[in-house]
């Protein structure tokens, strides 16, 4: 498995200030590597096979018209200039784009073209939450845009105005302790890491508010600024268990104007910020890719170090938490929930995460990372049958034309995909 990757922002705890970590984590993908320099009845091709179910995308440009079919293996046997072909995918144009789900098995990718392919893609970028698990982790619950049935791994993706955590702490008896709502706000089509925490730090609750830019504009947020970083605390008071608290992180709109919220409200105190917003924002959650930090697209309500990447250790606790996605007036739980978090440095010692079937609960014990829950189904896989007609195929004797006044050629070079074995990864990891 691929290490994570870290990005380690200075400590300052001065003035009451505590910056949280964020951890950079880079699920390991196996890639093959597909060179089309075979030839059938005119047609470049390449076979490849998988171990579980796997995602394509397919994006191929071409200066003239290009055709693309993703075929089961056994039916390169069928390819012919004219007759039946069954496939799970075919496309034709300047710009070919599609997205195949594949169960475990053997395929072929067929293309062909009467001119020059310029770029082409066949990747495969879901993550696998498990990659992300380690020694010491944060646990609570995280939608990573992933769920685990029948055997493999599906991805999804939606988006939302925000999430809400719900934080119930009967006892926690650690020097200090963060709870943290991560999640990823879209702006303009950049990425912002929100991350919403209520830190027990020297017998005092506070709310820290941290905010990364990953690939945007700094947002203009009534915080302390620091490079591509914005952070604030506020002290809201003596520690007093039990303790409830809800940590918030939502898009509002007001007429014609948007902002995002920030905040904490709980039985000790409340504290949040307001930040304009050039434009209408969404929070998004999507298993299918990396942000551009490479970190995951997801959301989580953890508990973790006070912050500083520290590792809370506890000698007795009881903390409930629940994690739900706003939309709108709407509140909804999410499609499936792991136990433990990746988008944080911070992590904890002595302490697990079980479900009950309405809340995480965290007490004693020895983490285990797994799935929850998942209420989402598998895709379903299906082939269509399509009618190839002879004048469609490029004969190899045309492939090259040399005359006084032009060229006619077809380029194909390496291309990539990647595909996740996500029975060998699960089977590695212990997942359920």
């Amino acid at each position: 498995m691929r290490l994570a990757s870290l990005i380690v922002f200075a400590a300052l705890l001065t003035s009451g200030i505590a910056i949280a970590g964020y951890v950079q984590a880079l699920p390991a993908i196996p890639s093959i590597n597909l060179s089309f320099y075979k030839f059938i009845n005119g047609a470049y091709y390449q076979s490849f096979s998988t171990d579980s179910m796997s995602l394509v995308d397919i994006d191929v440009i071409s200066n003239s018209s290009v055709n693309v079919y993703l075929i089961p293996f056994n039916e390169l046997s069928n390819y012919s200039h004219a007759g039946q072909l069954m496939v799970y995918f075919n496309g034709s144009g300047n710009h070919v784009v599609g997205r195949v789900i594949l169960s475990n098995g053997s395929y072929a990718i067929l293309m062909q073209a009467d001119g020059q392919v310029e770029s082409r893609s066949f990747v495969y970028e879901a993550v696998n939450p498990l990659e992300a698990a380690r020694v010491n982790m944060p646990v609570g619950m995280a939608d990573y845009g992933v769920a685990y049935s029948n055997g493999s791994l599906t991805s999804y993706e939606y988006n939302a105005t925000g999430f809400v955590g719900v934080v119930e702490i009967g006892m926690a008896e650690s020097s200090s302790y963060g709870i943290q709502l991560n999640a990823n706000m879209i702006l303009n089509g950049s990425t912002y890491f929100i991350q919403d925490e209520l830190a027990y730090y020297n017998g005092k609750f506070m709310s820290v508010i941290n905010i990364w830019n990953e690939s945007g504009p700094q947002l203009n947020a009534p915080l302390i600024s620091e490079g591509n970083y914005l952070f604030g605390s506020h002290v809201l008071g003596n520690s007093s268990l039990p303790l409830n608290a809800r940590l918030f992180e939502e898009v509002h709109s007001n007429g014609s104007s948007y902002y995002l919220v920030i905040g904490v409200n709980s039985s000790i105190g409340d504290w949040k910020t307001s930040t304009r917003l050039p434009s209408d924002a969404w929070f998004m959650v999507d298993g299918g890719r990396l942000t551009p930090f490479g970190n995951l697209y997801d959301a989580e309500l953890v508990v973790g170090g006070f912050g500083n990447s520290s590792i809370a250790e506890f000698t007795a606790a009881s903390i409930n938490l629940s994690l739900f996605i706003v939309n709108g007036t709407r509140i909804l739980r999410p499609p499936s929930a792991w136990n433990f978090g990746a988008d944080t440095m911070e992590g904890t010692a002595n302490i697990s995460s079980t479900w009950t079937g309405n809340s995480s609960i965290i007490t004693m014990g020895i983490q285990s990372p797994r799935q929850f829950y998942s209420t989402v189904t598998p895709p379903a896989i299906s082939m269509s049958e399509i009618s190839l007609q002879g004048g469609n195929l490029l004969e190899l004797s045309s492939l090259i034309h040399v005359g006084a006044k032009y060229r006619t050629y077809i380029e194909v070079g390496a291309i990539v995909l990647f595909l996740w074995a996500v029975s060998t990864l699960i089977g590695r990891k212990g997942g359920t």
